[in-house]
């Protein structure tokens, strides 16, 4: 057994069955906008590190574990994206020793933030 945390994903209905498939069991369509659903996973293997799909829409997060931190993630249906955050999805970018931002901590954020942009854009959200 590896390292498990709660995963939430943010998905068109049409998308569920894929992610029930990943381990995803208990669904909601309280407070999400029409049309959208929150699947949730208390056990999610390293955050379903690589295996999230990348040809759909969809948003969500995953609580840091024991040997990983907490990360934002959304899809546009073409590109993935993931960034470091706290456990409340406020996104981090490190310090490096110099007391400068991390760079590739910024990037990745910035990346994230297009790309949720798109994946909100098409999901109507």
């Amino acid at each position: 057994m590896g390292d498990r945390s709660h995963m939430v994903v943010y998905c068109r209905k049409q998308d569920v069955k894929r992610f029930e498939k990943m381990g995803f069991g208990w669904s909601s369509e309280d407070e999400t906008p029409k049309g959208i659903i929150a699947e949730m996973e208390d056990e999610a293997n390293y955050g379903h590190d690589g295996e999230m799909p990348k040809d759909i829409p969809y948003f969500g997060w995953y609580a840091a574990g024991m040997n990983f931190d907490a990360h934002q993630l959304a899809c546009d249906g073409k590109v993935y994206a993931e960034a470091l955050c706290m456990n409340d999805g406020t996104l981090v970018v490190r310090l490096d020793e110099d007391g400068s931002t991390n760079a590739l901590d910024m990037k990745a954020a910035e990346h994230y933030r297009e790309v949720l942009a798109r994946a909100k854009e098409t999901l109507g959200s």
